[in-house]
């Protein structure tokens, strides 16, 4: 058995993030309450666009006509090796068939007081709380008010139901309990747990354990979801496969947490770690989104190192855990509800495998040795760094390449814009 411990060092100018875009669709009465994006023409995105699409690479292949290309380029990188790099043992993502591929903006939303409530209120139904005490135990996290220190966690945070006719939005509600923990973002639910797995433990602390991970660090075996799927292991309820488990996740993802996932937008699930009860287990599925096919590139957590300027590739950071084969128990992370749009011209070619493998050779410096294990093309979210300043957020097509380089032995990944051909990469090592 293990515990493991992620930590990152960044060595570009463009490196792993945090970011959690507060969007959301559902139905009319949850869009009317959206933050507005200001002028369209001038937002974050835009002024992106502007000096991105300058910079497209011009030797770019036809998507429409590329999926049997990309296969054979699979295979002859498979016997590929320079002093740079060598993919004998990559894992190579499916590449499905498209028509064109476009920048893509996340916009921000948010939700209302009544929304938030509302949201916090039936989902206490759904996990069996009808008693609970909702006037009590809510607390607002969103900096609204101010935090009474006098009082003990998580009564520290103002009252929710006392401030009520004075907030001015729903986004940071949250409660915890040593039977329940929820917290809400602009989108809809961005963490919670229904209490199944502190319980089970017979914790006598704060459910939110449970969602953050910390009652689920010893892994005893972890890997792709496709090569584990067929894998049962004992479950506080009983006997059940890897894959009915991440099947029940799927479906609780897709239903929505509480609103739909957003045009366009699938719940894919690449990587399972299954981890110690006591005597029992229980499975930690990682979980990404894919837009029309593409998935979004993805991190199981770590530490975050940031450059002042340019700006970061912000990856996919979600874990479901799931103790049955019903429901998902606990989980924190982005919510499929994020509403994504194309933004600008959609293109009709992108830079091929082959190509991406070509520029790396030329971009990357000579001390760097790379085993690359896995590449696929992805959806990387870009940030400015700035919050506060960002009203829209772009999406870019990049080709991921992540391995371990054999100069230093530290983890290695690699993006390469699949529009221009930029190259941002960041090193990490895993602690035992």
């Amino acid at each position: 058995m293990k515990k493991r411990t992620v930590i990152f060092f960044t060595i570009s100018a463009m490196v792993l993030c945090g970011c959690s875009g507060q969007a959301v669709t559902g139905d009319d009465a949850h869009t009317e309450n959206m933050v507005s994006g200001g002028d369209v023409e001038r937002d974050n995105c835009s002024r992106f666009l502007e000096s991105y699409e300058e910079k497209y690479y011009d030797d770019r292949v036809k998507v429409s006509e590329y999926k049997e290309a990309y296969k054979a380029e699979t295979e002859d990188l498979k016997n590929y090796e320079t002093e740079k790099l060598s993919f004998k043992s990559c894992d190579f993502g499916a590449m499905e068939a498209q028509d064109d591929i476009s920048v893509l903006r996340l916009r921000p939303h948010s939700l209302s007081v009544e929304e938030s409530w509302k949201v916090m209120e039936d989902w206490l139904k759904e996990i069996g709380m009808k008693d609970f005490d909702m006037d009590k135990e809510v607390r607002d996290a969103s900096g609204q008010f101010e935090r009474d220190e006098s009082n003990a966690y998580p009564y520290d945070y103002p009252s929710v139901r006392e401030h009520y006719s004075d907030l001015k939005t729903g986004n940071g509600f949250f409660l915890n309990t040593n039977e329940c923990y929820l917290q809400m973002g602009g989108d809809g639910i961005y963490s919670m747990s229904d209490g199944a797995i502190t319980k089970y433990l017979k914790n006598d602390g704060f459910a939110a354990m449970d969602a953050l991970g910390n009652n689920s660090e010893t892994i005893v075996k972890e890997g792709k979801l496709k090569e584990l799927e067929g894998e049962t292991w004992e479950l506080p309820s009983g006997k059940v496969s890897v894959g009915d488990a991440a099947d029940a996740a799927k479906k609780y993802f897709e239903k929505g947490t509480p609103y739909p996932c957003a045009d366009g937008v699938q719940v894919d699930i690449p990587k399972v770690s299954v981890f110690s009860l006591d005597n029992k287990y229980g499975y930690a599925f990682t979980v990404r989104r894919k837009y029309k096919g593409i998935p979004f590139a993805y991190t199981e957590g770590g530490g975050r190192n940031y450059y002042e300027g340019g700006y970061e590739i912000c990856e996919d950071d979600k874990t479901a855990y799931v103790v049955d084969d019903k429901t998902v128990s606990a989980f924190t992370g982005y919510s499929e509800a994020q509403s994504l749009e194309p933004v600008g011209k959609a293109q009709d070619s992108i830079i091929s495998l082959k190509e991406a493998v070509s520029i790396l050779n030329e971009k990357l410096a000579m001390r760097i040795n790379v085993d690359v294990s896995q590449a696929e093309l992805s959806y990387c979210v870009v940030s400015n760094g700035d919050e506060a300043e960002e009203k829209d957020t772009p999406v870019i097509p990049c080709w991921l390449f992540d391995g371990v380089n054999r100069n230093n032995e530290q983890g290695m990944r690699m993006y390469l814009d699949a529009f221009t051909g930029e190259l941002y990469y960041y090193t990490y090592y895993m602690a035992e």
